[in-house]
């Protein structure tokens, strides 16, 4: 079930009108996209706010896709790149950027999700190689 509250640091903040709809909406959507391809736990969506879901094994991989040189964690593109790494997540980036600067195009950013720590790796190594999802 989704709600409107807004919080940070188990604090309630602020209600966000529309938000719980609006979030369950754009998740079942997504799941309906791509459900063909790769099974995923959406049974039904009987209201706004509510998605019934079947209970599943987390796949622990985290996709972040980047339009910008940006961040100040240690994981973060803009701290790699001004380490002078030109490759992130198996992508080249270009030499000449600054912080905040537009990327020359969108770039699909894989993390494992792991207790202590997120490890980067490329698009290739989030499964193994000749496993392909159903329908493709």
């Amino acid at each position: 079930m989704t709600t409107d509250r807004q919080s940070a640091f188990d604090r309630l903040l602020a209600a966000v009108p529309f938000k719980g709809r609006v979030l369950n909406g754009t998740s079942a959507w997504w799941m309906a996209q791509t459900g063909a391809a790769v099974p995923n736990a959406l049974l039904a969506v009987p209201h706004p706010n509510v998605a019934i879901m079947r209970k599943c094994t987390v796949f622990p991989v985290e996709f972040v896709v980047r339009g910008f040189l940006t961040g100040s964690t240690s994981t973060s593109i803009w701290t790699a790149y001004s380490r002078g790494e030109r490759q992130y997540c198996g992508h080249t980036l270009p030499d000449g950027l600054s912080k905040n600067d537009a990327l020359p195009a969108a770039l699909v950013t894989p993390t494992t999700k792991a207790e202590d720590h997120d490890e980067l790796i490329s698009p290739q190594e989030v499964r193994p190689p000749g496993i392909r999802p159903r329908g493709l």
